[in-house]
């Protein structure tokens, strides 16, 4: 059982636990991609035991080692290509896949798994046909920029994030 707390959409998401990448699962793409999604991992407890569970219902993209020098440009027009594809031919399955994603369980990736072979969304049939790994990474930059954009912008306009403390009080009277 996991203690996960979602609160409004309106707000951040609280989670313990916290995000690993599987570089080994991504050999093919190049060296500075390869940690770019991580995966929840968080306590869980079963059968009395606890230890720690990973989920597919959050996922990190991590920027930090990506060579914005070596974008191959080429790929990434590919695997936009295969993301088109793929949403103008198949919209309810790629829906389907969101939804197994976010039930964040074993059978859930399976199904997932299953779905992204059907759509031609791997990274071994993308690599094939030209593409790559790197359509998340342009994916999570616009997202980011176009998400947290306004925020950054307001945050960098404003004297201060921090509110201010109360006035102190009067003092007595004599």
């Amino acid at each position: 059982m996991s203690d996960t707390t979602y609160e409004s959409s309106e707000r951040s998401v609280v989670t313990p636990g916290g995000f690993v990448s599987f570089p080994e699962e991504f050999r093919a793409a190049p060296a500075d991609l390869r940690n770019v999604v991580k995966v929840l991992h968080r306590p869980a407890l079963r059968k009395n035991a606890l230890g720690l569970e990973f989920s597919s219902d959050a996922v990190l993209l991590d920027f930090s080692e990506v060579e914005a020098d070596s974008l191959n440009v080429d790929a990434l027009i590919v695997d936009c290509e295969l993301v088109a594809r793929a949403a103008r031919d198949n919209p309810e399955e790629l829906r389907e896949l969101l939804r197994q994603m976010q039930a964040g369980t074993d059978d859930g990736v399976q199904r997932a798994l299953e779905i992204t072979n059907r759509l031609g969304l791997t990274e071994d049939i993308a690599l094939r046909q030209g593409g790559g790994f790197l359509f998340l990474v342009v994916l999570g930059v616009a997202l980011l920029a176009g998400g947290c954009g306004g925020a950054l912008k307001q945050k960098a306009s404003s004297a201060s994030t921090t509110p201010k403390p109360p006035p102190p009080p009067p003092p007595p009277p004599p």
